[in-house]
């Protein structure tokens, strides 16, 4: 199960991430907002379509960049049951 989404910049101004299940299950309703470089922000709220099972897919997604960043890193927490 998805437990938690958080993303780090890098360089430039801005930002947005997300991420979702099987091509249209989203894990946020609404992207991350990477307002602040160098550092490790997380996804508001609670995570949606948070189960998993053998052959579901995983989509870590750039919606948007501002002032070119250099690097973006999005992490996914998973809780084992």
């Amino acid at each position: 199960t998805a437990i938690s989404i958080r993303g780090y910049r890098v360089g430039g101004t801005g930002a947005r991430l997300t991420a979702r299940k099987n091509g249209s299950d989203l894990h946020l309703t609404n992207p991350i907002d990477m307002t602040s470089a160098d550092t490790w922000q997380y996804g508001q709220g609670s995570i949606n379509n948070g189960s998993y099972s053998a052959g579901d897919k995983l989509e870590l997604m750039i919606v948007d960049t501002t002032g070119n960043p250099t690097q973006l890193a999005i992490q996914v927490d998973f809780n084992i049951v």
